[in-house]
C-alpha cells in the first residue's frame, strides 16, 4: 500500500487486515477511525474483501480505536469482545454486522 499520509506502522496493519480477509465471504462495509491515522474502509462486499485508506460513502458500521488497540487485536493479544466491553473500541451502526468484525480482528 502506497499512501504517504498513512504511517508505516498503519500500512503494516492494513496489509495484515487484507491478509486476514482473504477467506471472508460476509457482506459488510465498515469504517475504522484510528486515532492519529484517520479513517479507513474495510469492504467485505466482494470475495476476499479489502481495506483501504479513506472513509466509505455509507458505512454500515463505524469503529473507533487507537493504533495500539488495533495492534493488540491483530496480534491476538486482545480479544475483540474484551476490547469492546472495556471501551477500547467504540462501535456505531448495525451491531449484528459489527459482530462479523470479530472474525477479522480476532
Amino acid at each position: 500500500m502506497e499512501n504517504l499520509s498513512v504511517s508505516v506502522e498503519m500500512q503494516k496493519f492494513l496489509l495484515q487486515l487484507n491478509e486476514k480477509m482473504k477467506d471472508i465471504n460476509d457482506e459488510l462495509i465498515c469504517q475504522f477511525n484510528i486515532d492519529g491515522e484517520g479513517a479507513f474502509t474495510l469492504d467485505m462486499s466482494a470475495a476476499g474483501g479489502k481495506v483501504t485508506a479513506g472513509a466509505p460513502e455509507a458505512p454500515e458500521v463505524e469503529v473507533d480505536m487507537s493504533l495500539k488497540t488495533l495492534e493488540k487485536l491483530l496480534s491476538g493479544k486482545l480479544h475483540p469482545m474484551i476490547a469492546y466491553s472495556s471501551r477500547k473500541i467504540k462501535l456505531r451502526g448495525d451491531m449484528q454486522k459489527a459482530m462479523k468484525l470479530a472474525g477479522v480482528l480476532g
